[in-house]
C-alpha cells in the first residue's frame, strides 16, 4: 500500500503502475479498458485487485484526463493499452525484486479456442488453461495450478410468475445435485458450498441440501 506521503507528491505522479493479483479473466478486462480511457465511473472493488491509484483521481471533474496520472507500486507500468493488447514496462522505481522481464506483452482473445491455438503455435507464453484441458497438456507443458478467491452461483428469476411464489424455486434447489456439478461437469475443480457462512461457523446450515425426492413432491403437490 502506497503511504500518504508518496500519495501527496501530485506534482510529479509516477506513471500508471500495477500490480496483477489475480487473473486478468475476460470479466474484469473490459471493466479495466473503460476504466483506464475514461469510459465509465471506478469501481473500486474491481479496481482494487488491479492496481493502487491516487485518490486525486475521483475529485476531480475531467475523469478522462486524469487516467494517465496515477500512482502505484508495482513491478509494472502499463506502456500502452489498447483493446487487443497491453504492454507493461518493467517499473524501475519498484521497492521489491527486478528480477522480471523488462516487458511482458498480454495479448487479449476473448475466444479461448483461439487463445489455446496461439499457445500451441508458441504464440503466447502463458495461457489460463481451462480444466478440461489439463490432461491433454499434462507432462509436454509446466501447469501451476491456484486457488481462486471466487464462488459461482445458479441464482433463480422470482420475478418471474411460475416461480414467484417460492415453492418452485425451492424444488429446483433440491433436485441440483451441486456435489455432482462439481465433480462431473467442473471436473473437480471446484468445491460445494451451501451457505453463506464459513463451514466451521455455529449457523452454518445448508438450506437446500440434495433431496431429490422431496423436490419432486413439491412440483407433484403444485399440480404440476
Amino acid at each position: 500500500m502506497a503511504n500518504p506521503a508518496f500519495l501527496d507528491t501530485w506534482s510529479d505522479p509516477d506513471t500508471l503502475g500495477i500490480y496483477i493479483n489475480q487473473c486478468l479473466s475476460n470479466v474484469n478486462l473490459p471493466i479495466l479498458f473503460a476504466h483506464y480511457q475514461g469510459e465509465k465511473e471506478p469501481e473500486y472493488d474491481t479496481l482494487s485487485k488491479f492496481l493502487i491509484s491516487s485518490y486525486h483521481m475521483y475529485e476531480i471533474d475531467n475523469f478522462e484526463v486524469d487516467t494517465t496520472h496515477r500512482v502505484s507500486s508495482g513491478p509494472y507500468q502499463i506502456q500502452d493499452l489498447n483493446n487487443n493488447e497491453i504492454l507493461l514496462l518493467k517499473n524501475r522505481y519498484y521497492s521489491g525484486s527486478l528480477n522480471y522481464p523488462d516487458t511482458i506483452l498480454i495479448k487479449i482473445e476473448p475466444d479461448y479456442l483461439k487463445r489455446k491455438l496461439m499457445f500451441q503455435l508458441g504464440e503466447i507464453d502463458m495461457l489460463d488453461l481451462h480444466f478440461s484441458d489439463i490432461d491433454q497438456f499434462k507432462g509436454d507443458y509446466q501447469i501451476k495450478e491456484a486457488v481462486l478467491d471466487e464462488a459461482a452461483y445458479l441464482s433463480i428469476n422470482n420475478i418471474k410468475e411460475y416461480l414467484s411464489d417460492g415453492v418452485l424455486a425451492a424444488a429446483l434447489s433440491y433436485l441440483i445435485n451441486k456435489d455432482a456439478v462439481c465433480r462431473v461437469a467442473l471436473n473437480k475443480s471446484a468445491e460445494m458450498i451451501d451457505n453463506l457462512l464459513p463451514s466451521w461457523a455455529p449457523a452454518a446450515e445448508p438450506m437446500y441440501a440434495y433431496n431429490k425426492s422431496k423436490g419432486r413432491s413439491l412440483i407433484r403437490n403444485m399440480g404440476a
